[in-house]
Formats: structure tokens, C-alpha cells, sequence
């Protein structure tokens, strides 16, 4: 029962939400069970695998992809409005198919760095820290 709620979950989001998603690769549009999507809470996705989409949905093939993100971030402060922002900082994600990632900030000393969230089994899959290397393991990239 829980995969079927998963399975459902990230059919609603990628049906009712996918098509608005930038796509985060080039050609034709792939079939659902090649993709991920991956959404965002106060960060912009600046890029994927070198490609500029700066959009907060994007669809990317599975496998191993290289983010560039970066913090966007609207708050209070008494009575000002502030807004955050950083440099893209680079952040490897493996994404499986049919799952949908959230992006979000994470603070390291007072220092920010994205982490992602696999919304489909609630756990963090990637996490960037002020000293962590920017690249995939794989190197390609």
C-alpha cells in the first residue's frame, strides 16, 4: 500500500505539475519511467549537467546529474522584506526514475548549502556543506 501511494504521488505530481517543469536535457520529451523531477523551496536550479534552465521544476533523465543551485530565499526582518541570494554552488545528484526531488537550503556554521530530499522515501540523498567537493564521483562531469 505505501508503493502504491508513492507510485500515485509521483504520478499526480509529474501530471499535474510535470508539464509545467523546465526539461533539464536535450531532445524529445522521455517516456515518465526515464525521468525525475525535481522541485525547489527557496533555491533556483541554475543548471543541470552544465545545461541553464535557472527555473524551480525541472525534469532530468536518470542517472548520475550534476546541479548547479542556488539560494533564493524571501524573508522578514521587522518591518523590511529581505531576499537572499548566493552564487550557484555545484551538488551531484543520482536521481531515479519516477522519483521527485525537493531541493532545499541547509545551514553549515552559518553558512548555507543545498541539500535534496527524496520526497518518495522522505530521506536526504545529497547534502553540500561550505568544504564539500562540487563534482560527481563519476568525474564526467
Amino acid at each position: 500500500m505505501v508503493k502504491q501511494r508513492a507510485v500515485f504521488a509521483f504520478w499526480a505530481a509529474m501530471g499535474f505539475s510535470g508539464s509545467c517543469a523546465t526539461r533539464g536535457y536535450d531532445g524529445p520529451k522521455l517516456p515518465d519511467d526515464q525521468v525525475a523531477l525535481i522541485e525547489t523551496d527557496s533555491t533556483t536550479i541554475h543548471a543541470v549537467d552544465g545545461k541553464t534552465v535557472d527555473a524551480s521544476k525541472v525534469e532530468v533523465r536518470s542517472g548520475e546529474r550534476l546541479l548547479e543551485i542556488a539560494l533564493s530565499e524571501f524573508g522578514s526582518a521587522g518591518n523590511a522584506i529581505t531576499y537572499s541570494w548566493s552564487q550557484p554552488l555545484p551538488l551531484c545528484l543520482i536521481a531515479r526514475p519516477r522519483h521527485v526531488y525537493l531541493v532545499r537550503p541547509a545551514r553549515f556554521q552559518g553558512v548555507w548549502g543545498p541539500e535534496i530530499i527524496d520526497t518518495n522515501t522522505t530521506q536526504r540523498v545529497a547534502i553540500r556543506g561550505p568544504d564539500d567537493p562540487s563534482g560527481c564521483p563519476g568525474g564526467q562531469r
